[in-house]
């Protein structure tokens, strides 16, 4: 899992190996929010891209991940 902008700062480091043997997207962030339970609100807010791809919301629960599969959590930038 890769931890890019303002999600690098929220949880202090760049990217992180998250175990799982062939879970859904929505499983992996449920994870990822038990690791930063204090993050946990901000973390809600960040999309997911995997391999470059953003993830929908009603997607997340029928996604099963594979090893291998970058992931990245981005928060929505704004600005014009």
């Amino acid at each position: 899992m890769k931890f890019v902008g303002q999600v690098k700062e929220i949880v202090g480091e760049t990217e992180r190996a998250v175990n799982l043997n062939e879970g859904t997207v929505q499983e992996l962030l449920k994870n990822i929010y038990r690791l930063y339970p204090e993050q946990k609100k901000k973390l809600e807010q960040a999309g997911l891209f995997i391999g470059g791809v953003i993830v929908k919301r009603s997607e997340m629960h029928s996604i099963i991940l594979k090893e291998g599969d970058e992931l990245s959590l981005i928060l929505p930038v704004a600005g014009g």
